[in-house]
């Protein structure tokens, strides 16, 4: 019952960031949770889906540079066992923290470069090149 509440609990608090990511960025944003319950993350090396970024064990983004058409919908997925928290150089994009299993994503409406980075590890960076 405790961590039904706190995992309702997070996915309010990321989707309220996401919404005010939304507001000050001109994008869209979307949260989705883990399915079921007490689920280990897997590390997945590889994204699914062409437009996912995965968020691994290794601490890189994957891929580092992505490239992609105006109106594309860009997922983070966090498949590591520790929180991310990604945000653009320009601020234009701010997931808020990203829970293991949590995956948020972005819609990129307006061409350009968008270079982004882990806010706890300002060292791990990606880009996603819009088209």
């Amino acid at each position: 019952m405790k961590r039904a509440t706190y995992l309702a609990l997070l996915i309010v608090f990321v989707t309220t960031l996401a919404a005010i990511a939304i507001a000050c960025g001109g994008g869209t944003a979307t949260t989705s949770s883990p399915t079921g319950t007490g689920s280990t993350p897997t590390t997945q090396t590889s994204p699914t889906n062409p437009y996912e970024i995965i968020m691994n064990e290794q601490n890189v983004f994957m891929p580092a540079v992505l490239t992609v058409p105006a109106g594309t919908k860009v997922t983070w997925s966090n498949k590591s066992v520790r929180r991310w928290w990604v945000i653009s150089v320009d601020k234009k994009i701010d997931t808020g923290q990203i829970a293991t299993g949590v995956s948020v994503s972005y819609t990129f409406n307006e061409p350009g470069t968008y270079e982004y980075y882990d806010t706890y590890n300002k060292d791990i960076r990606g880009t996603v090149i819009v088209q």
